[in-house]
């Protein structure tokens, strides 16, 4: 059994480690709140880039895009199954769509298949 003496001391020093933990913590919180961010300043362009997007036309809906570099040309293509019009529901939508990027501002759809709309992925 445990002497009442060393129960009181083992008590004793939890709480000095508690209030000391928290002490350090408060302070090093205090410390961090007092330096100052880095104060770079940024602008942000908009570059329209977006020709050949429309086409085809949406149905509505929710619709996943996912980029990627389809045709290995060092330029981002965009790649999707459509919304909720695909396939051929107020839309030419069907199957899977690519829009090929070109690096400037240009895109040409490719779409395959007589399917529609859901998930895609992209990977290598």
């Amino acid at each position: 059994m445990i002497n009442k003496n060393v129960k009181n001391c083992v008590v004793f020093a939890l709480i000095i480690i508690l209030i000391f933990s928290t002490a350090t913590s408060i302070a090093v919180s205090e410390v961090m709140l007092q330096k100052e961010p880095n104060e770079r300043v940024s602008t942000v362009s908009f570059i329209e880039k977006s020709s050949g997007l429309e086409t085809p036309a949406k149905e509505g809906g929710d619709t996943e895009l996912e980029l990627a570099d389809i045709n290995n040309d060092g330029h981002l293509d965009i790649i999707c199954v459509g919304d909720h019009g695909s396939p051929y529901v107020n839309s030419g939508q069907h199957g899977i769509m690519v829009w090929l990027g070109d690096g400037e501002n240009t895109w040409s759809v490719n779409q395959t298949g007589d399917f529609g709309y859901g998930g895609i992925e992209a990977g290598i």
